[in-house]
């Protein structure tokens, strides 16, 4: 289990999610053009200052504010695309946001990535940071880090109530110090339980399902829906946005494995998240979990051991000025997906 500076350090650096103790002004924060009071007044919850525009997460589901940070993103990616800005951004922010799968394996916490907690900075260089202002969340229950062995029973959890499987046991790492450092015993949260009373142990169904539900169903999942309205962007490329990074990081978590316990732990996880998570704990009128896309697999070009998942739709990047396609493009053919991988390894 890593300690907690070093997860710290790898959210921050990695994957830009800050996790940030009780505010104090960040560097490089001096307001331009209008004043802090004026927009303020004027109902603005975006404010630009000398290195970012900045957003408050509370405001990410007001139709103005996401309008402003699309017309934002899209002058720093020089498109006025409103879909390709959208889809674009929220890749940024899956990305960072992944950083919560990570902190769950390697020390053992449930972030809480309620809106009304977190701070956007997107930066002109097409940077975005997204920070945790005075992080909050759960210790995975039990003596588990990742509270990843599921019984075999819950393999069918999509179709059954959470509530079926209290307890579950765990072979992964064990809780540690990362994880009550990253969250000291003022920043933990209590988790309700099935019958509604607040659970003094939870099961880790229990932290997986108020996880799930602040992170996708009161979040994500509302945002891809906004997004989707004013860009009329598919929300389906959004949700896939959103597997891509999960993948990717349970991809880095499953390469920095130490032990074949712990690999088979991380492979766990990722089959629960994007396999048997209940569709309710998304947010979406699917009756399946959004994140259920299995995509196509095919032999990667340079002969790696690991397949590639071709996506099923194009991200859009390709439609930025200077754009090409991603190396799991849907559009391109086995050819051309070689040629991108040479020229992204320098082959």
């Amino acid at each position: 289990m890593a300690s907690a500076n070093s997860v710290r350090e790898y959210l921050a650096s990695s994957l830009l999610l800050v996790l940030e103790e009780p505010a104090s002004p960040a560097g490089g924060t001096e307001s331009v053009g209008e004043g802090a009071d004026d927009q303020a007044a004027a109902g603005r919850s975006d404010r630009r200052t000398a290195d970012f525009v900045r957003f408050e997460g509370a405001s990410l589901l007001d139709r103005q504010v996401v309008n402003r940070l699309l017309d934002t993103v899209g002058r720093s990616l020089g498109t006025d695309k409103r879909a390709v800005a959208a889809s674009l951004f929220f890749k940024h922010y899956c990305r960072a946001l992944s950083g919560a799968f990570y902190a769950w394996i390697q020390a053992g916490v449930a972030l809480d990535l309620s809106l009304a907690g977190l701070e956007l900075r997107w930066h002109e260089a097409c940077r975005l940071e997204v920070v945790v202002r005075q992080p909050q969340g759960w210790l995975l229950s039990g003596t588990a880090a990742a509270g990843c062995s599921l019984p075999e029973e819950s393999a069918d959890a999509a179709d059954s109530s959470p509530a079926a499987h209290p307890g579950i046991e765990s072979t992964g790492p064990r809780v540690g110090d990362a994880g009550r450092a990253l969250l000291p015993d003022r920043s933990l949260l209590p988790i309700p339980s099935p019958g509604g009373s607040e659970a003094s142990e939870p099961s880790s169904l229990d932290v997986r399902e108020t996880f799930a539900r602040r992170l996708y169903a009161e979040h994500l999942g509302p945002l891809i829906g906004l997004l989707s309205e004013v860009t009329r962007l598919k929300k389906a490329i959004l949700w896939e946005n959103a597997l891509i990074y999960l993948l990717a990081a349970f991809n880095t978590l499953e390469t920095q494995a130490s032990t074949a316990e712990e690999c088979a732990c991380v492979r766990e996880e990722r089959r629960f998240w994007t396999e048997q998570a209940p569709a309710s704990w998304f947010g979406t009128e699917e009756t399946v979990n959004p994140l259920c896309r299995p995509g196509c697999l095919v032999p990667h070009p340079l002969g790696e051991e690991d397949p590639i998942r071709v996506r099923e739709r194009c991200c859009l990047k390709v439609l930025l000025p200077g754009g090409t396609n991603c190396t799991s493009c849907c559009r391109i053919d086995e050819d051309e997906r070689r040629r991108l991988f040479e020229k992204k390894k320098g082959v």
